[in-house]
């Protein structure tokens, strides 16, 4: 190995350790009360987490670069001055430096789909029924196809439109280049509306395995969604894979906040939980301001606790939860493969 390949090979390998710091000041998405975070980490994850936490019209003061354990002093250190952190970390650093403060939740969750559970949801899910109810009434059916020119189609004109207006400044989209060089292993399951593409799903074959890879939607329109184009996604590929003899799939990672609506898209159809990605959010409340509070109590979230996962829900401590409505909420947040939901009570704010 030569000199330039050993610098890069030891750049990438000390990469994971030197984090972007930023002070993020705003007002708290849904009440508006003053929030500030100190926040350790990437670009795409903090851009998605200030979308979570603020208002449009948050600012953001970059502090520059720092080391891995420079941070976690640093995001420990904070309650003087911000009253949150938040530090991205890998899952082994994180056992051993976390002393049962704060709570980590993945940045990403993996999930599969038993399709005997979506055969259950389409019998007895009334969202569900509504959706394929709405397919059938527009007209909505769907093609596959191996050809690289609507994989090209595909791309530019629905994935790339489609993610980008989800997620804005937070989007992580795959590469062409990614998608030309599985190709070989793909199909492309397209929506139409007569003749006119709307929407369209790759399907990756690995393993003996199958895996929704991407999905978007024609110019990211939203008029098409309303149509049914996500949910005829959902629906054609559930009876395509089922009719190729297919039990199951791979439904790919989403966040890994309870009320993500992509997070809970999936759950609708029956999707269970099955591994979390090697990062995580370290979330330290640090001090029970307002915005602290308002934050934890609109984003419930799902976290790890001793191999386990668990949601966690806050509620003001004025607010007594009933056995109903713990029922209730358990039945609208709980997904496979979370152990429980946790509910926590909040005491009064500082100052």
């Amino acid at each position: 190995m030569n000199w330039k390949s050993l610098t890069k090979s030891l750049r990438d390998h000390l990469r994971p350790f030197r984090v972007n710091i930023s002070i993020l000041t705003g007002r708290e998405r849904s009440s508006g009360q003053d929030l500030v975070i100190f926040y350790a980490g990437s670009r795409f994850n903090k851009n998605y987490f200030a979308r979570k936490a603020f208002r449009d019209n948050y600012r953001e003061e970059e502090r520059g670069k720092a080391w891995l354990w420079d941070a976690i002093r640093l995001c420990r250190n904070a309650n003087a001055i911000y009253p949150m952190s938040v530090l991205e970390i890998n899952k082994k650093p994180y056992r051993l430096l976390r002393n049962g403060a704060g709570y980590y939740i993945p940045c990403w969750i993996d999930s599969e789909l038993e399709f005997s559970d979506s055969e259950w949801n389409l019998r007895h899910s009334v969202n569900v029924k509504n959706d394929v109810h709405r397919i059938r009434k527009n007209g909505l059916h769907f093609e596959i196809t191996k050809e690289k020119q609507m994989f090209d189609l595909f791309y530019h004109h629905m994935y790339l439109p489609h993610i980008t207006r989800v997620h804005a400044d937070a989007a992580v989209p795959i590469s062409y280049e990614q998608l030309v060089n599985r190709i070989d292993h793909c199909e492309l399951l397209l929506v139409k509306k007569d003749d006119e593409y709307i929407a369209g799903d790759v399907l990756v074959y690995e393993n003996d395995e199958v895996r929704a890879w991407c999905n978007g939607v024609k110019d990211g329109n939203q008029d098409y969604v309303k149509l049914g184009a996500l949910a005829a996604v959902y629906y054609f590929r559930l009876m395509y894979l089922q009719d190729k003899g297919y039990k199951k799939m791979r439904l790919g990672a989403s966040r890994a906040f309870l009320n993500d609506g992509v997070l809970q898209y999936k759950r609708k159809w029956g999707m269970h939980l099955t591994q979390d990605r090697n990062a995580g959010f370290w979330l330290l409340p640090l001090r029970e301001t307002n915005g602290v509070r308002e934050f934890l109590i609109n984003n419930p979230f799902i976290y790890e606790s001793n191999d386990e996962w668990y949601g966690a829900m806050f509620f003001r401590e004025s607010k007594a939860i009933t056995e109903n409505e713990a029922l209730r909420l358990r039945k609208t947040y709980h997904i496979p493969g979370i152990k429980d939901i946790v509910f926590h009570s909040l005491g009064e704010p500082e100052g």
